[in-house]
């Protein structure tokens, strides 16, 4: 996922809604997917949220919002990630490390 920022500086009305957003770990296997220039959430945000949610943290570098107006196509990172989740979960977390668990960054996507 690649969540919009909805507590602090939410940039659209309709988000209104989700805040505030949870901070508790997620009850299932999560990937959180940022980039570095998304106009909807800042990065250093997006990290946080991966920490507290337990979630695997993916730096997409500079791709703005990762959505279907992004242009990425069908963004075959993407699809990996996805094939990950849904695999086993040791085969995810041998190949994304979590971001909580061991203090790193996490995962970059080739770009």
């Amino acid at each position: 996922m690649a969540p919009p920022e909805v507590d602090f500086f939410p940039r659209d009305d309709r988000l209104n809604g989700f805040a505030p957003t949870p901070s508790d770990e997620l009850p299932f296997p999560s990937i959180l997917v940022a980039s570095r220039n998304d106009p909807w959430i800042g990065f250093p945000t997006a990290r946080l949220l991966a920490r507290q949610w337990g979630s695997q943290f993916v730096d997409a570098g500079e791709t703005g919002h990762i959505n279907a107006d992004s242009k990425i196509g069908s963004w075959e990172d993407g699809k990996q990630l996805l094939r990950q989740l849904t695999g086993s979960a040791a085969a995810s977390a041998r190949h994304y490390p979590s971001a909580h668990a061991d203090g790193s960054d996490g995962l970059e996507l080739g770009h």
